[in-house]
Formats: C-alpha cells, structure tokens, sequence
C-alpha cells in the first residue's frame, strides 16, 4: 500500500497544531483525533512537496501560511490527486471534463440521487481498497459510521461528529475518482446534503462537511451526484465556507484552503452554471470580491480567480448584476480602496475578455441610456455621463481587449449634435487610440476617421483642438496613423481658430527624435508660414516651436569636421533658421526679440568649445542666400549698436546716481531719458530702464560693462550673464526687458575666440589651391562680414591675421584693425615685404587693404618705398595702355567696391572670387590692372598717412588733372546722362 499521503500541499503539515484548540468550542479536553498510526505522520509531512509540485493550478507555491494547522486533516495518496487532476484535464480518459457539464449531467444525478441505498458495507477496519481482487478492482468506501442523528432529541456530540466527518474526509481524500465504487458512497452521499450538517452552527463541523461534499463532486465528476435543488443548496453552503479563506488565522483554514483549491482543480463549480441560478453567481462574484485583500496569498488568489472565470466561460448569460460587479472593481476609486480586487477584476477581464465584451458593452449601452434620459438636472445628467466614460478609460487603461464592443458606441456620440457629448467621445476615443500598443484606430478604421474628422471639420473649435491634443502620442506610438495625421494637421494650421493654430504651432515644438521620422517636411513648411500670421502670439510661438525643433534634430556635437551633419536631417530641418531669419523682414519688434532669443539660445546654443560653436554657424551660414545672410549680419548690427548705445547709457546712470546728483540733476536726468528713450520704443521697456537707473546697483553696472569688453572670453562672458540674470531676477518686470538687452550686448554669436577657427578653415583651402569647399566660402565670407561689425573684437588674434596676408580675408581684418587700433600692429620683416609687393603688384582691393596696413602701421621705410615706386608708374604711357586694354569694367566695379579701407566691405552682396582679378597676365592688360592697383594704393597713402604723400603732392596733381581728368581719349559717347559704374566706358571708370 503506498504511503498515504494529504490531498493538498496547505493540509500537509495540518498535524502540527494541537487538537485542543480545533475543537475548543465544544469543551474537549482531550484529543480524539490523533491518528492510530504513527507511521502516518512522516508521510503526512512529505506529502506537502510532492502534491504542490503535481498541481496545476498552483505548482510549488500552494501552501498556505498556516498549513500545520489542524493536526486532523485528512491525508490522501498521490494517486488520488493525480486522479483528480485527471478528471479536470483528461477527457479522453474520464468522459465528458466537467468544465462541458450540461443539464444532461444533472438529470443523470436525479437518477443517482432516486437510488435505492445500497447495504452498509462491513465495518472492517479503515482500508479504502479492496483487500484482494483482480486488476482493475474498484475502491470501496469503508466508513459505517453515523453522521446524521437518529432523531433530533439525540444529536451526535459535536467532538463525536468532529472526528466522523475527519476519518470520513480522510477517506474519501484517499479514494481515486476513476477507480471507486460509487455504490458505497451513497450513504455519505446522501448524509452530508443533510440540515443538520449543512446549518449545524459548529464552523468545524461545517468546514469538514465542505471537504467531504467537495470530494463527493470530485468522485462523481463529470456526473453530478446530487439534484438541482440539492445542487443549489449545496454550492450556497460550501461559497458561504470559502468566504472565510481570509482569515488566515483560523483553526480551520486548512480545510478551507482543501475546499477553495478542489473548488477550482476539479472545476466542479461549473456545476452552478447549469442551475439557473444567477442569483447564487451574483453572490458568488460579490462575496469573492469582498473577501479579496491585498496581503492573501497569491496561490489562494489564483484559485478564486480561476473559479470566477470558470463561471463566466459556462455561464450561458451573465446577469447584468454580475457584469456590473466585476466593471466596478476596476475603477482608479476602488483601486485606491481595495487594490487587491481591482487586480482580480482586471485578470479576470483578460483571461475571459471575449466572453465578458457583449455584456460589458450592454452594460455601458444601458448606462448611457439611463444618463441620458435621467430626471435630474442637465449639468447632472452630464455628469453622470461624463462618469461613465471614466469609467470606460478606467479599464481601457488596464484591459482594453474587453472594451472592444464599446467601440461603436463611443463612434456613434461623434455625431451627436451635443457639443458636450461630442467632446467627451472626441476626449474619450483619442485617449484609447493614443495609447501605447492600442489596436483601436487599426481594428475600426471608420472610427478612427470618424474622429479625425472631428479634428477638421467639426463646427466648434474646441472639439477640433480637443482631438488635435492627442497628436504627440499618436504621433510616437502609431507610425502606421501619422500620414493621415500630419494631414489633418496640416489642414489645421490654416484654421479659423487662433487657439487651433496656436495649438498646431505648439506640437511641432514639442516633436523629438522618437518621432521626427512621423512628421512630414511639407506639414513643418506650412507651419513655418505662421511666423507671418497676423496674431503676434503666433508668430513668437512659431519662432520658438520651430528653433526649439532645430536645436533637438541638431543635438549632436559639432566638431572640427562638422560632424553631425547628417544629411538627411540638414535637408529636412536645415532650412529653419533662414525660415526665422526671413521673419526679420516684417520688422516687428516682438517677432525681431524672439528671433534673436531662438537665435542665442536653441539655433546656435551655449557651447564652451569653440571649433563645435563655430562650425555649428557655419552650418547654418551654409544654408543662407544672399537676402538671409544679411538678415542674420543685421542680428550683429544691432549688437554692434545697442551696445555703443547702452555704454553711454551707462554711463549716465552713473552719474545721475540714483537721482542724487549734486548738481546739474535736471540736466542729468534729461540726458538720461533722452538716452532711454532712444535704447527702445515701448513705455514699459523703457520705464524698466528707469526703474534699473535708480536702483543704482554698483554690481550690475560693473557687470554689464564686463560683458561688453572686447577682450572678454566666451566663457566669462556666459558667466556674468548668470550673475546678472541673479540680480535682476528679483526685480519684477526687469529682467523680461533686460533678458533682451543682455542678448544684445553679449556677443556670443561670433564670439572673438571664433576668429582662430575660422580662419584654420580658410588656410585649407589656401594650403590645397584646390576648389573651395561652401564652407570655406562660407567661413571666408563671415570673416570679411564681422571684422567690418567689430573690429576692435579681433584685437588680440592679430598675429594670426598677419600670418595670413596670402588670404584676402585676414588682409582685410588687418586693414580693418589697423584703421581703429594702429598700436596693436606688430609687422615682421617678413611680413613687410609681403605687404610692399601686394601694395606694388596685388589686385585693386589687396592694393588697396595692404597701403592702409603700411600706412597705419609703423613702417615708414615701407611707406616711402612703396610711394616712391608708385610714382615712378604714373607716366601718360601707362594711362593709354590700360585705356587701350578694353578689361576696365569689372576691374573698376571691383575697385569702387573695396579700395576705400571703410568702405563697404561687409557688405553680404561683396563677392567671394575677388582674388581672381589677378595681374598674371602680361602687355597692355599687366599695365592696366597695375595703373589702377597703384592709384588705390596712393589713395589709401594719402588717407592714412598724408605726411608721407603730401612732399609729392605737385607731382600726383599734375599728373591726375593734366593725364587723366582733362583728357577726353574715348570717341564714344553716350546718351544717357547717368550710368551704373559697371556699364561706364573705360575712361569714365578711370577718372
């Protein structure tokens, strides 16, 4: 005989609680229960393990905290609990599974239950087998003993019952369910279904009488042992004994544990399903939910949650009562409140949710209907409606597959003519649809049209903006929807509505690299047109949505070899920044402040590393015509102004002092609103500055002077801007006006350590005399560009400039330097020679920037040299032969451009191939191109330093007047009385 063992790993150890305390209720002092034999109890203590690991449904983890409870448990061999398994899980073997138990299975118990008893079987001892016999022998039942009394005048004592109802539950635990005789379990069969058992107010006798009714449906399975009303009565007693499963400390929780777990094993409660009993299922639903805790054992939870989803997958019809038990548990209310039964609810609505969809969408069908035809007050009507659709987003958020059927009702209240209604199911649908790994829009593409319809057309404009609001989230986490969206978003971008347009403009500010692949370049172009839009709160929003936009596409570091440059994302985002630029047309003070913000702050970001700062310019420069580099260069311009200006006004509050000036106030006070009022246009700007005059904060004077300070480093200057930013931040009011002003007097766009970086940049192209790179071109044109805004800026990278006399751009910042710091001039031999041949035989420009260099610096052998040579040249020969030599006019377009050292050199239009106009050809061309190289040169002599040219001013009259200016060697004439100098003859040019 194999060792007995217990039916369930929580009543294996059940042999370690005393007896007294099991049966304390009816005053035993002894223990009646103790087994006979003692070789029982190792195998009682092994068996735990062993039935754990055979269960399906709760595998090693199935004993509950209190499994040594009641030492009177009753212990079963593992075959009877693999027979039990195999009576759930093995049709082929067992007939019928008892999941598919039909009415035909309750009609058969009628014939069960009518059965004559058979006669009591001989009391011979505890053995459940028979003793000998063939293969095959079916196991009898060999308990005799009475459960039910004679009469209700002598009932059985309680321990006396007790311990009938421990030895007959220990027997029938051992029993197989395919290999018993069912003869000899008709007189228990018949007993435990009896009143006295089923209402005796003893909870041990009732938990034991439990156990042996659920091994009865065990044994009997598939067929059901018992009537319909026999049936009912029995389910009602034994969910009564499964609600006390939470008290974990009970004396009888491990037969309470046997019950629920053979409950849900042997799936006998699908019995109730056939009853038609829905009121029994509506308690059964209730009472689980409300036993539920968050601290029950997770094997004890499985098991309630597999008898509840046995009942939904039988159940022909589930009651509406039942439906709304289970949608209640899944409110963010009831979470709060019970977070255990949410839980159970919501893996209740994902194991069954193709069953639970039609009633759970009749149910919300109806409460809407009942909202909506409610006798209350419109505004609690719609309340009440409105927490309805909470509710549905409630579970959508945790199971939307049983929601799936709610679909078309939420579609339908797109057409409502409510606006509230309509905006609720807008909301409602778009949350769904958004969500993460939703199927909604794909599953029903008429409803996902629907409400993109709601987006474009719909009459309100706050149902168009409700359903705009979900974009972002469609837009990441559906890439399958976003052609239609950035359609309709596209549509929106014109709206009517300013909200609309504003709210279109704000999701593209708002897009990331997670979903930049989603959006298409042509909705960004007509979102980009709203920076003309006639509301000044759109056009500032599109400025920062669209800088905002290029700052996260151009995140990457720039290095030396414009790294970052992905091509892909130049041509889809590299036309921003001459988007913004171009803005600067409309002369708009408000759209002008957000340009230049966007342009410090997201386009050419803080950065300390100077070759990652300068070649990110560089690729914007890169993507400008003409007409878009001179809007960035008047950016510079204005710097250039505001800050000659906002020294002067500095000055001035210094000395007005915060209004206490010892004399000449009135006057004082004047100069300095007349200074105000001249560094801005709005009152309340300049009512700001005032407001910052008298404070007289010493501090912030000695900062802002700092960060105007041509010899100041990028880093230095970012760090006094934070201090400022400090003080006047807890000014109200001051620092929104002055935020602007500090923009504009940092010079953090080409900041002076860019210079370095940007002519290395040059030198490549020069050191290859290969075909320039755009940028190269680009960096050679900047150069020219700033040098002219700031000079004075570049001060101290001189050297590096004179170093590089052999590119036009360094001579020109040289020139440009040497006119406004003549001092800071340090020209080595070397480097004198190289500006004497350029002044003698350069083109007109390099002619014309090395004289001024000669002339400003200390180099007066240089000087005399150069003006002794130039005079030498001016014969009338060498007029006749660069008249003769019919190449004057883009010669001296070239020279009106850039032979005056403050001339207009900056200029965006000045071409970059001047240096081309070389005299390398020979005869009468090589005469003209040196004429008037020379004359450039003696004018900028003449200019710069008079001293030199002044003892020879009879000779360069005579010969200008008498040669060049009297003279009349053209025959051609012309009709018009004024011409451009490019269209002018060869003479005109000339003089």
């Amino acid at each position: 005989m194999p060792p007995r063992r217990q039916p369930a790993a929580a009543a294996s150890r059940a042999a370690s609680k005393p007896a007294s305390k099991a049966v304390s209720k009816s005053g035993a002092a002894a223990d009646p229960f103790a087994f006979d034999d003692p070789t029982d109890r190792p195998a009682q203590r092994r068996s735990g393990a062993a039935v754990a690991a055979k269960s399906p449904a709760v595998g090693a983890a199935s004993r509950p905290r209190r499994a040594a409870a009641q030492p009177h448990a009753p212990s079963t061999p593992p075959s009877s609990r693999r027979s039990v398994a195999a009576a759930a899980a093995t049709p082929a073997a067992l007939g019928p599974s008892l999941s598919t138990l039909s009415s035909s299975s309750l009609a058969s118990s009628s014939a069960i239950a009518d059965a004559p008893d058979p006669p009591p079987p001989p009391s011979s001892g505890r053995g459940t087998r028979a003793s000998a016999g063939g293969v095959g022998a079916l196991a009898r039942l060999r308990f005799s003993q009475r459960l039910v009394p004679i009469t209700a005048a002598r009932p059985i004592p309680v321990n006396d019952l007790l311990r009938r109802l421990q030895e007959l539950h220990s027997q029938l635990a051992r029993l197989e369910q395919d290999s018993v005789d069912r003869a000899s379990l008709a007189v228990v069969r018949k007993d435990l279904v009896s009143h006295s058992l089923l209402h005796h107010k003893e909870r041990g006798v009732r938990a034991f009488a439990a156990c042996c009714l659920a091994d009865i449906l065990r044994l009997f399975a598939p067929d059901a042992p018992y009537k319909e009303s026999e049936l009912k009565e029995i389910f009602e007693f034994l969910m009564k004994q499964v609600n006390y499963i939470a008290d974990s400390d009970s004396p009888y929780f491990v037969q309470y544990f046997y019950l629920v777990e053979s409950l849900s094993t042997v799936k006998s409660v699908v019995l109730v399903a056939d009853l038609n009993a829905e009121d029994l299922v509506e308690r059964i639903f209730k009472d689980f939910f409300d036993l539920i805790r968050p601290d029950i054992q997770k094997n004890i939870y499985n098991f309630l949650l597999d008898i509840l989803h046995q009942l939904v997958e039988e159940c022909q019809v589930l009651s509406q009562e039942v439906v709304e038990t289970v949608v209640d548990q899944m409110t963010q209310a009831r979470r709060a409140e019970n977070s255990a039964a949410h839980q159970l609810a919501v893996d209740l609505c994902n194991l069954a949710s193709d069953k639970l969809q039609r009633p759970i969408c009749q149910f919300f069908s109806d409460a809407m209907v009942r909202a909506t035809k409610g006798e209350d007050e419109d505004d609690q009507s719609f309340r009440s409606f409105q927490s309805i659709h909470e509710h549905i987003l409630d579970i959508h958020r945790v199971s939307p597959g049983v929601l799936l059927s709610v679909i078309p009702l939420l579609e339908e209240e797109l057409k409502y003519d409510d606006t509230e209604v309509r905006g609720l199911a807008t909301d409602v649908l778009g949350q769904m649809m958004s969500a993460i790994g939703s199927t909604i829009a794909r599953t029903y593409t008429t409803t996902w049209r629907s409400w993109l319809d709601r987006g474009r057309n719909d009459k309100q404009a706050s149902i168009r903006s409700q359903c705009l609001k979900f974009s972002l989230d469609i837009l990441r986490h559906h890439r399958e929807l976003s052609a239609d969206l950035c359609s309709c978003l596209e549509q929106k971008s014109q709206d009517p509505d300013e909200k609309v347009r504003l709210q279109v403009v704000n999701i593209i500010g708002a897009i990331d690299r997670t979903c930049e692949e989603n959006v298409t370049k042509e909705l960004l172009l007509m979102v980009a047109k709203r920076g003309r839009d006639k509301k000044a709160a759109i056009r500032v929003q599109t400025v920062q949505s669209l800088a905002a936009l290029f700052k996260e596409m151009f995140s990457e570091p720039f290095g030396a070899s414009g790294s970052g440059e992905v091509p892909e994302i130049v041509d889809k985002y590299g036309w921003i920044p001459g988007s913004l630029l171009d803005l600067l047309f409309l002369d708009d003070s408000e759209t002008t402040i957000a340009v230049e913000r966007a342009f410090h702050e997201q386009i050419l970001p803080p950065s300390y590393r100077d070759d990652e700062r300068t070649s990110r310019l560089l690729m914007v420069l890169m993507g400008l015509n003409d007409r878009l580099y001179k809007a960035f260069m008047s950016i510079l311009d204005r710097q250039a102004s505001t800050i000659s200006k906002f020294q002067i006004f500095l000055d001035q509050c210094q000395q007005w002092n915060g209004g206490i000036v010892d004399e000449n106030g009135p006057a004082v006070e004047a100069k300095l609103n007349q200074v105000v009022y001249a560094l801005t246009d709005p009152k309340r700007a300049a009512g700001h500055l005032l407001a910052f005059a008298k404070d007289n904060n010493r501090r912030a004077y000695t900062l802002l002077k700092s960060v105007m300070d041509d010899a100041l480093d990028y880093k230095d200057i970012i760090k006094c801007n934070k201090e400022l930013t400090k003080l006047l931040q807890s000014r109200s009011g001051l620092f929104d006006t002055f935020s602007v002003f500090l923009r504009r007097i940092s010079r953090t766009l080409v900041p002076r350590r860019s210079m370095p970086y940007l002519l290395s940049v040059i030198a490549e192209a020069e050191a290859t005399r290969g075909a320039r790179h755009p940028r190269q071109l680009v960096a050679d044109r900047l150069v020219k560009s700033v040098v002219a805004i700031f000079p004075g800026l570049y001060q101290s990278d001189m050297s590096e400039f004179v170093n590089l006399f052999s590119i036009m751009d360094a001579l020109e910042a040289v020139a440009k330097c040497a006119v406004v710091f003549p001092d800071r001039l340090e020209i080595t031999g070397k480097n004198e020679d190289a500006l004497v041949r350029l002044a003698l035989s350069g083109t007109v420009r390099q002619a014309s920037k090395a004289a001024t260099i000669i002339a400003k610096a200390t180099l007066p052998g240089a000087r005399q040299l150069v003006v002794d040579a130039i005079l030498r040249s001016l014969t009338p020969a060498a007029v006749r032969a660069a008249i003769a030599a019919d190449k004057l006019r883009p010669w001296a377009e070239s020279r009106f451009r850039s032979s005056d050292g403050d001339g207009d050199a900056s200029s965006p239009l000045a071409g970059l191939d001047d240096d081309d106009d070389d005299n390398s050809g020979g005869g009468a061309d090589a005469e003209r191109v040196a004429l008037h190289a020379r004359l450039a040169a003696l004018a900028q002599l003449a200019r710069h330093a008079p001293e030199t040219v002044e003892p020879h001013l009879n000779t360069i009259t005579a010969f200008v007047v008498k040669e060049l200016l009297l003279q009349n060697r053209d025959e051609e004439g012309h009709e018009e009385d004024f011409l451009p100098l490019e269209k002018l003859h060869a003479e005109g040019a000339l003089k």
